[in-house]
C-alpha cells in the first residue's frame, strides 16, 4: 500500500515537506513501500522488534455467539444502491501470527467484534458520483490542488499532480472501478452523507472489523483469498510489463500470475473471499475509522476496539494494484494523515446488519 497527499497549491513548497514525509521515506526504501522484507525485525521507525510482544496472553472469556448467516446481505435502498454483506461477529487472534510482519502488527491479541455489515466491495466511481451529484461535494484533491500519483520512476517514484483527482487519477477508469484520490476526510464525508440519505448508520469500518472480514471471519489466513491460489489485482505480470520496480525482491513478486490489469480493475473482477467480499486485498487500500496509536495493540480492549481516542494519523487496510506478496498480507497495517490521498487509495463502508 502506498499513499500520497494533498496540500494548498499556493503553499505547495512548504506543504510538500510535511505532506509527503511518509512518501519520501517509502520512495527510498528497498521495496518502494517503507516496509522491510518479510521476516525482518526492523520496524518502520528503525527500532527492533521485541519478541516478547509476539503474543498477548488473553483472559479466558465466553465465546461470542452470532445468529447471522454468513453471505447474506442487502442493498442500501435509497441513495447509491450499494451492496452490503452481513458478517456474523466472533473472536479471533488479531495481528501477525505468521511470523512475517512488523512490530506494528504485534502483539498478537484476541479481539471480538459484534455482527456488522461491510460493503461487498470498495466504493466505486459510480457510487461516489451519486454523492457528488446529490451534494455538489468537492474532494480535497479538487479544492486544495491535486493527488499523489505513483510513477515508479527510478528517481521520482511519486509526484504531486495538481490536475489529478478522483475523476482523473492518471489512468482510465469507468463507474465500475473503485474511486481513488480520496482522503480520510472525503471518505468520512461520504459515509455521513449516505447515513443521512438512507437513515441507516453507515460509517467507516474499524481496523478490527476489516482484518476479521479479510480473514473470512477471523480464520488463520495470511491472505484474503485464503489457502487457495492468489485471486486479486496485485503487482503481477501485467504490472511488471507496465512498470518494473527493480527494488522489489524476486521472492516478493507474483511471478506467473497475470490479473490483466496494470492499474485498478472493476470491483468484483476477482473471486470473493469466503464471506462474499471482493477486493479485501489488491485493487485499492481503504480508509478506516481508527486513529493510529503506537502501543494500541498492546492496550487494545478485547471487545469491539475502535482505536485510540486521539492521534494525528488514520489507519488504512487492504492493499493495492502495485503491492506484492509482503504488502498483501491480512495483518499488514498502514497509517497516514487524514488529508493524505493517492491514486491507489479508496474507501469501503460498514453498517448494521439488516
Amino acid at each position: 500500500m502506498k499513499s500520497g497527499s494533498i496540500s494548498t497549491f499556493a503553499i505547495i513548497a512548504a506543504a510538500m515537506a510535511i505532506s509527503f514525509a511518509p512518501l519520501a521515506a517509502r520512495a527510498g526504501s528497498p521495496d518502494n513501500t517503507g516496509a522491510p522484507s518479510v521476516g525482518s525485525t526492523v520496524t518502520a521507525t528503525g527500532g527492533k522488534t521485541d519478541k516478547s510482544l509476539a503474543v498477548k496472553t488473553p483472559v479466558p472469556q465466553a465465546a461470542k455467539v452470532s445468529h447471522v448467516k454468513p453471505g447474506n446481505g442487502y442493498r442500501e435502498p435509497m441513495a447509491a444502491g450499494m451492496a452490503f454483506v452481513n458478517i456474523p461477529g466472533g473472536c479471533y487472534r488479531m495481528g501477525d501470527s505468521f511470523g512475517h510482519g512488523l512490530e506494528g502488527e504485534l502483539p498478537v491479541h484476541e479481539v471480538c467484534v459484534d455482527d456488522f455489515a461491510l460493503g461487498k466491495g470498495p466504493v466505486t466511481v459510480g457510487e461516489f458520483r451519486a454523492f457528488v451529484k446529490a451534494t455538489g461535494y468537492k474532494t480535497e484533491a479538487e479544492r486544495r490542488g491535486g493527488c499523489g500519483i505513483w510513477t515508479f520512476a527510478p528517481v521520482e517514484r511519486v509526484r504531486f499532480d495538481p490536475k489529478k483527482n478522483w475523476q482523473a487519477p492518471g489512468f482510465p477508469q469507468d463507474d465500475r472501478h473503485p474511486v481513488v484520490c480520496v482522503t480520510w476526510n472525503d471518505a468520512d464525508a461520504y459515509a455521513a452523507w449516505l447515513a443521512r440519505a438512507s437513515g441507516i448508520a453507515y460509517r467507516l469500518p474499524t481496523e478490527a472489523e476489516y482484518e476479521y472480514a479479510a480473514r473470512s471471519g477471523g480464520k488463520p489466513y495470511e491472505y484474503a483469498w485464503g489457502s487457495g491460489p492468489v485471486s486479486a489485482n496485485v503487482y503481477d505480470e501485467a504490472a511488471m510489463q507496465r512498470f518494473l520496480i527493480k527494488s522489489k525482491p524476486e521472492s516478493a513478486l507474483y511471478r506467473g500470475y497475470d490479473d490483466g490489469y496494470a492499474y485498478t480493475s472493476p470491483v468484483g473482477s476477482f473471486k470473493p473471499n469466503e464471506l462474499g467480499l471482493f477486493d479485501m486485498a489488491g485493487n485499492v487500500c481503504v480508509w478506516l475509522a481508527d486513529r493510529y496509536g503506537e502501543t494500541y495493540y498492546a492496550d487494545s480492549p478485547r471487545d469491539n476496539p475502535t482505536g485510540p481516542a486521539s492521534g494525528s494519523q488514520r489507519m488504512l487496510r487492504g492493499s493495492t494494484w502495485a503491492d506484492d506478496k509482503r504488502q498483501t498480507r491480512t495483518p499488514l497495517r498502514i497509517w497516514y494523515a487524514p488529508q493524505t490521498n493517492s491514486n491507489d487509495t479508496g474507501m469501503r463502508l460498514a453498517g448494521p446488519v439488516r
